[in-house]
């Protein structure tokens, strides 16, 4: 081995550890420690990468991301400051309708057809900012208004925005009494850091009781426990289906002659042959069942089945809930048990709007505008949370309640998303006439064909 390469193992082996309890204690510092040293240590500490592979944190982070990022983040201006304050507390309230949310915002906002944040956003994309989530979930999400200028200005306007991986991404604390974080490190592919201006960084994390002014603590962390057992149960189900079934004991026979002698005894070579055969001609899917005769005697003696397979179904399912309960998913959505029916499964997703995803956006939606009213005063970052088909209201429910509503021609075009066409044609009030069709009203109830010109005759004209 090279010295170079010793000490740089020596490096990676000895001086981790420090580097972390000195990171802890003074985080400014632990940056350069690391480049000292050429490495790329995570001076906050490594993430729980179980949590990357597993099916479970995997399938309810998909639920959370794919219903958050349904709603698109729409710009506008505020028409009146005193009650932009109030906007908040009503447009996302959880117990207004779709309705009374578009008309609050058509009271104190303007919105912004055409700006550059929309083009910015636009460009992030989608998938920019599931990548934003996805982080999250782990802890993080950190998204980067790139200027020309690497100091903050605000003359100076960003050009892009970016969603960036939390575990490249290092806070460095402030030395100031109540500012934590001076600024972010960014590690590039190519091992270089780029210094970004905490005025040009969203940074949204979950609440963490250690280190929660600089990075959250990821709900995968949380989780970590129970990703474990699901791991461990997982492998201890494939190894329960691979020797799953009857258990077989060989032995063989012995016989006693009149002198006392034991014969018919299989030698010891003699029975690691036959257990060798066994286990080449009944495994797999293409010798199943298959039998081989040996010239000796052998009994063969089922003792019982293998144990514990229903435990570790039920085990399981134990684990699908506990880890949808930690990240705020209702248990309907998870596909473990009989509780997933339909009524419930539509129940279980307005609940996952009204109590997590609109909870999520406000945070990040105080953030976005907080942000960018350092570039763009006045302008206000709001999730369209009237696309979240959940929040509309239940027709059939209100019909039961109030009765058949009198619809005007343009709200029944709406329904249906058409355009309105509006004027005494589209106001006109539709009101249901109560007759029955002639096609309702002929049935096999009558013994004979009515006459159509009998003037008594149910479809006389």
């Amino acid at each position: 081995m090279e010295i170079k390469q010793y000490f740089k193992s020596v490096a990676s082996a000895v001086m981790a550890p420090v580097v972390k309890s000195l990171s802890n204690t003074f985080p400014a510092y632990g940056a350069g420690f690391t480049m000292m040293m050429g490495g790329t240590f995570n001076m906050l500490g490594i993430g729980n990468k179980a949590a990357y592979s597993n099916k479970i944190f995997y399938t309810a982070s998909n639920i959370f991301v794919r219903k958050i990022t349904e709603a698109p983040i729409i710009f506008s201006e505020e028409k009146n400051k005193a009650a932009a304050r109030k906007f908040a507390s009503k447009y996302y309230s959880k117990s207004i309708s779709n309705e009374d949310r578009a008309f609050i915002k058509a009271a104190v906002l303007t919105e912004l057809e055409n700006h550059d944040l929309n083009d910015m956003f636009d460009k992030l994309g989608i998938e920019g900012m599931e990548d934003f989530w996805y982080n999250y979930n782990h802890g993080d999400g950190f998204l980067f208004f790139e200027t020309l200028d690497p100091e903050f200005s605000r003359s100076t306007k960003p050009v892009a925005v970016h969603s960036l991986n939390r575990d490249r991404v290092t806070p460095v604390q402030s030395l100031e009494r109540f500012e934590a974080i001076s600024h972010y490190l960014y590690t590039t592919n190519n091992g270089t850091q780029i210094r970004i201006d905490k005025d040009n960084m969203l940074h949204l994390k979950h609440w963490n009781p250690n280190h929660g002014d600089l990075k959250g603590l990821g709900v995968d962390l949380i989780a970590n426990p129970d990703i474990s057992l699901n791991t461990a149960n997982t492998t201890a189900q494939g190894a329960a289906f691979e020797n799953g079934g009857r258990g077989t004991l060989f032995s063989s026979t012995v016989d006693i002659t009149s002198e006392g002698k034991r014969v018919g005894k299989m030698t010891v070579q003699e029975m690691a042959d036959l257990k060798k055969t066994v286990l080449e001609d009944m495994s797999g899917a293409r010798n199943n069942r298959r039998q081989k005769f040996t010239n000796n005697d052998v009994k063969v003696t089922p003792y019982g089945d293998t144990l514990a397979e229903m435990e570790l179904v039920e085990s399981e399912k134990s684990n699908w809930l506990n880890i949808f309960a930690i990240m705020g998913l209702p248990w309907a959505l998870s596909p473990v048990g009989s509780m997933a029916s339909e009524n419930s499964v539509i129940v279980g997703y307005k609940s996952l709007v009204t109590n997590l995803c609109i909870s999520e956006l406000r945070k990040f939606d105080q953030k976005l505008s907080q942000k960018i009213g350092k570039w763009w005063p006045g302008v206000i970052g709001a999730h369209d949370l009237t696309e979240y088909s959940e929040l509309a209201p239940d027709l059939k429910l209100m019909k039961e309640t109030f009765g058949a509503p009198l619809l005007r021609v343009d709200e029944v075009r709406k329904m249906y998303r058409f355009d309105e066409i509006g004027g005494d044609e589209g106001n006109a009030i539709l009101v249901p006439s109560g007759f029955m069709q002639l096609k309702d009203i002929i049935s096999d109830e009558f013994a004979d064909t009515p006459n159509p010109d009998d003037e008594n005759a149910p479809n006389s004209l």
